[in-house]
């Protein structure tokens, strides 16, 4: 039935081209609804945002029924309403440009957003109406399969951990790395072990922005909040070392480090020791490389067991600022070595 197909809002004013399209879209699950220009695909959008699951645009289409074609006008128009729609929804819907132009015509009018969801595999901006038509419609079809996939583990499997990152007010890419890492935990048949075992850097990432945050509240001293070389970003070893009582005595000590669980740290530890410096390719302490273990053990386990394990730390983190909301009195369960010797 055709209710229960992917509903694609598509601007598009060519006759020949909306009779025909449709029905191929059709062989992949697809509603494709035309638009003759933007104010009516406009209306439609936002009459009905969520029915909608994708948008597709043509790069030469009219902003208005009387309007000429052009691209840059149109396509600047379009991209600058849609975003302070998605915005005003608090929801992004997957968009694709479809054209007959040439690409030095509309490539550099297309912004890189579109690789948020389309950057797998596709490295055009663009699908061509001549050549990639089939292509698009099995690529929506995945998409919205997969972002079916997503919206279970955000407000089924694991709602507690992403509404803990919200209400933590963790960087929106922490929530990204997750679904990454959490999806094929429920999901596995649709990623390989091997391509699952590529995503180590997203516990880095993860890790990196809760760092981050533990700064901002207090749990971590701002020092840790650079990397060796000074740059802006939390340093996962020293941050490690902290948590688990362990600190670099030159810069501060611990007093009174009862914050973090035993279990957790050493979890943390196991976490940044695989994925530090280069992401699962440093050598371990047994003189095993971890990228020929887990080529060599053929699973995913291990990355499973950190996914896991960071749910925990997120659900943790947050019911503990809950009851110390406190940054400056966070701050007193440790002080620098420098303020120390000051006291002596």
């Amino acid at each position: 039935m055709i209710e229960d197909f992917i509903k694609v809002l598509w601007i598009e004013d060519d006759p020949a081209v909306t009779q025909a399209f449709p029905l191929e879209a059709e062989n992949y699950d697809i509603d494709l609804r035309a638009f003759p220009c933007w104010d009516d695909a406009k209306i439609a959008l936002e009459k009905d945002f969520d029915t909608w699951d994708a948008i597709i645009l043509d790069a030469k289409c009219k902003q208005h029924r009387d309007s000429a074609d052009n691209a840059p006008k149109f396509l600047m128009e379009v991209f600058s309403n849609i975003n302070r729609i998605f915005a005003q929804k608090n929801h992004t819907i997957h968009w694709y440009v479809l054209s007959g132009g040439a690409e030095s015509e509309i490539n550099d009018l297309i912004p890189d957003d579109r690789e948020k969801w389309d950057g797998d595999g596709w490295n055009k901006k663009y699908y061509s109406k001549d050549t990639d038509r089939s292509i698009l419609f099995k690529r929506i079809r995945n998409h919205k399969f997969i972002r079916s996939r997503e919206i279970q583990v955000k407000t089924e499997l694991f709602r507690d951990v992403f509404e803990a990152i919200r209400e933590r007010e963790l960087d929106e890419d922490i929530e990204l790395s997750m679904l990454k890492l959490l999806v094929p935990l429920r999901f596995p048949e649709d990623i390989s072990v091997v391509d699952y075992n590529q995503r180590y850097s997203e516990v880095r990432i993860c890790l990196e922005h809760i760092f981050r945050a533990m700064i901002r509240d207090g749990l971590l001293p701002d020092s840790l909040g650079k990397d060796k070389n000074g740059k802006d970003s939390p340093n996962l070893s020293w941050s490690s070392k902290f948590i688990n009582g362990q600190p670099d005595t030159k810069s501060y000590i611990v007093v009174n480090n009862n914050i973090f669980p035993g279990i957790m740290a050493d979890n943390i530890k196991d976490m940044v020791f695989a994925v530090g410096q280069d992401v699962h390719s440093s050598a371990s302490k047994d003189g095993v490389d971890f990228k020929i273990y887990l080529y060599n053990n053929g699973t995913s386990y291990q990355i499973q067991s950190f996914a896991l394990s960071l749910c925990d730390i997120i659900i943790w983190y947050n019911n503990y600022m809950r009851e110390h909301k406190d940054i400056e009195a966070n701050k007193k369960n440790w002080t620098y070595a420098s303020q120390i010797q000051s006291q002596l």
